[in-house]
């Protein structure tokens, strides 16, 4: 079974330079939780993903309206092409942890995404014969993606509220926190698909 097959082809895209309001419309609209960045020639620049969305209202003290779509996508991604197989796919989203990935032409234009869903669609219209390897397949991926990754401190936020103060009668107390932390993760290119399937969870 190839990506073609089982790949959501009709996706809802924003440009880099729209703003995250317009990428958070899109994702309250099409029930989804990542939005394509492309270029007007079609071309792949990233993926903007909900928690990119919530991260940037977090760490910028900004209106969604005033951030730009450029200034917080993920550029470094994995992609496939509509010719691969579905166990190849399945492979690269363990191998990174991702659970969705662009589908790209040979030139880097976007031409669909797969995601998990896709792929348990799939398992359900499978032959017989061809269906207990790939619910194999996507349950591993499912556990490999879910998997903890290293832990990273996170970022303070672009404004923090004051301190109350304390009075100068009162004794002073030793507080101590725990440091916040949040799963970060990087992530490199794949070797190409095809040809060039070069374009950009990464």
């Amino acid at each position: 079974m190839n990506v073609s097959e089982v790949m959501t082809r009709h996706t809802s895209t924003c440009e880099p330079a729209d703003s995250l309001e317009r990428a958070a419309g899109v994702m309250w609209d099409r029930d989804c939780g990542v939005v394509p960045v492309v270029g007007e020639d079609g071309q792949l620049h990233g993926l903007v993903t909900d928690r990119d969305v919530a991260m940037a209202a977090y760490l910028k003290g900004r209106a969604l309206s005033a951030i730009r779509v450029a200034d917080v996508m993920t550029t470094d991604l994995h992609c496939c092409a509509a010719s691969d197989t579905v166990e190849r796919a399945l492979t690269s989203m363990r191998q990174h942890q991702i659970n969705r990935m662009p589908v790209v032409d040979g030139e880097g234009r976007l031409a669909g995404m797969l995601s998990m869903a896709d792929l348990l669609q799939a398992t359900q219209r499978a032959s017989a014969k061809d269906r207990p390897t790939l619910s194999e397949g996507v349950l591993e991926t499912m556990t490999a993606v879910h998997q903890p990754r290293a832990q990273a401190p996170l970022p303070s936020p672009a404004k923090v509220a004051a301190p109350a103060t304390v009075p100068a009668s009162a004794p002073a107390a030793k507080q101590t926190q725990a440091p916040i932390t949040a799963k970060m993760s990087t992530v490199t290119s794949p070797p190409a698909p095809n040809k060039n399937e070069g374009n950009k969870k990464r």
